[in-house]
């Protein structure tokens, strides 16, 4: 329990929570320049007084002192005016619709109330603004700065922050409500928007960042020197919902355009490359076409050289059978036989006596001087070709001689010469060898 004699403490939450979401002191002297255009001309005449509701740490009431506006403010929380009082400001805990109503007739010239109207029931709220209208003299200004539910992310997370907000106010609304008490004109300034980049300017992400986190209301009595203020009313600040959801659309439909447009172009292309390949593809048929009549031409022709060269065979297969038979048989036997297998009638007599056995001279050429028969001329008497002869009836192929059966061998003039021309004809020959 706390003492009487001990004041209570002072509860520093809101403060806090204020520094913490809406930034630190410098942040919203920043934030606030905004609104200069619409009260440098109201202090111009040196008489300009101003009430703040919810002046909470005084960011609004300094900067109206800097611009030559007398300025108080009233604010319940002692947390926040505490901070207020040390830098000198005029400041008092009391309600804010008490303190308004406290005003006399036609005796300011701005009254304003930051982040103060989602905190009130809306009949309280449309007091407020009742009250505001008859303490303004004319050409005063009410402001009301208020989040902005058209952002998806206050609307949806950062509103519901503050505990002791009680609903959102839609920009239309409360320009509705300014409008319906009394006031002549009225401006909305969205407000804390990003501006743009490439990465979010035509995606959905603009939706989050570019859309205002907060927007006024100024709204103006009516009075003579309204003019002064046109130039800060007709501008526009700030991008609205369904502004940025035109843009992303508008952005969205440019894209899909050209696409469109590139598809089209695209669709062109390949129906003339499409067009180009199906004529090359013609003239291949055509050249394909061409090449098989030729080849068709070239397969007659080549009928024609096939039947020519076979006719030419049969013309020439006498030829072809002498000179294969020439080939197929040794020089001994061309030069002793026929083709019927029988010898040589004139050679054989030369060579041979009627009893069949070799006469002299080619004897000795048979009979080596060791009275063995020569290698060559034996292999070829033994051999089965020379067996299988066809000799007449009475002449029998003779064997080759053994040297028992031979005469002794005598010397004879001839005998070396006609022995090394034999040997040349039989190495020429080739004859095959025959085992003993």
């Amino acid at each position: 329990m706390h003492n009487q004699d001990t004041p209570p403490a002072i509860d520093m939450f809101y403060r806090d929570f204020e520094a913490r979401f809406r930034g630190d002191r410098a942040t919203i002297l920043t934030r606030l320049e905004v609104y200069r255009p619409f009260i440098a001309p109201l202090a111009e005449r040196g008489d300009a007084r101003a009430l703040d509701l919810g002046c909470g740490r005084g960011e609004w009431l300094e900067l109206l002192g800097r611009w030559g506006v007398e300025a108080r403010g009233v604010d319940l929380d002692a947390g926040m005016l505490t901070e207020a009082k040390e830098r000198g400001l005029s400041v008092a805990r009391e309600d804010a619709v008490q303190a308004l109503r406290a005003v006399p007739d036609r005796d300011l010239a701005i009254v304003s109330a930051f982040h103060l109207a989602e905190h009130l029931p809306f009949d309280v709220l449309r007091a407020l603004v009742a009250e505001a209208l008859r303490a303004l003299r004319p050409g005063g200004l009410l402001i009301l700065e208020t989040p902005n539910p058209e952002n998806l992310q206050v609307g949806l997370v950062n509103f519901h922050l503050d505990a002791t907000h009680v609903r959102p106010l839609p920009p239309v609304l409360t320009g509705f409500l300014v409008e319906h008490a009394g006031f002549t004109r009225h401006a909305v300034l969205r407000l804390q928007g990003q501006a743009p980049t490439a990465e979010t300017r035509d995606k959905l992400m603009a939706l989050l960042t570019e859309v205002s986190l907060d927007y006024a209301v100024v709204a103006q009595k009516e009075g003579e020197e309204m003019d002064r203020l046109d130039p800060a009313f007709e501008q526009e600040i700030g991008l609205s919902l369904v502004d940025a959801v035109v843009r992303i659309d508008g952005a969205r439909d440019e894209r899909h355009a050209r696409s469109r447009a590139n598809a089209a172009t695209l669709a062109n292309r390949i129906a003339g490359e499409t067009s180009r390949l199906r004529a090359e593809i013609e003239a291949l048929h055509a050249r394909l076409a061409e090449r098989e009549a030729g080849d068709e031409a070239h397969q007659v022709q080549f009928a024609e050289w096939q039947a020519e060269t076979a006719a030419l065979r049969a013309s020439l297969s006498p030829e072809i059978a002498e000179i294969r038979y020439l080939v197929s048989r040794s020089w001994t036997e061309r030069l002793l036989f026929r083709r019927c297998g029988r010898p040589i009638k004139a050679l054989r007599r030369l060579l041979f006596h009627t009893s069949g056995k070799p006469r002299g001279i080619f004897r000795r050429w048979v009979v080596d001087k060791d009275r063995n028969p020569r290698p060559a001329f034996r292999r070829w008497m033994e051999s089965p070709r020379y067996l299988a002869l066809r000799w007449p009836a009475s002449r029998q192929p003779i064997l080759a001689p053994t040297p028992a059966e031979l005469p002794p061998v005598e010397d004879h003039p001839l005998r070396g010469v006609l022995i090394a021309r034999l040997e040349e004809a039989a190495a020429r020959a080739a004859l095959p060898k025959v085992t003993n």
